[in-house]
């Protein structure tokens, strides 16, 4: 077996690894989820430095994208109605 042999097997190898490995990432459900964490995170931080409103329009502009997401509509609801703008 020649060069030729050994970088024929070398690559059937990577191929057979790369193929394996495509399935295994994060699925889109759990990179939302990771993203939605991220997002609830930073709204927590603005709401802990006194800027609710900020707070409100980040999650507005994030709802604008992903209108479904009962998760942060949930969370813009609490905001909204404990505001004290809106009492």
């Amino acid at each position: 077996m020649g060069i030729a042999g050994v970088g024929a097997i070398m690559l059937v190898l990577v191929l057979i690894v790369y193929l394996r490995s495509i399935g295994t990432g994060p699925s889109r459900k759990d990179r939302a989820r990771k993203n939605d964490r991220w997002l609830l995170e930073q709204v927590d931080a603005l709401e802990g430095f006194g800027r609710r409103q900020d707070a409100i329009k980040l999650l507005q502009r994030a709802l604008v994208s992903d209108p479904e997401n009962t998760v942060l509509k949930a969370r813009l609801e609490l905001l909204e109605n404990d505001s004290p703008t809106h009492s």
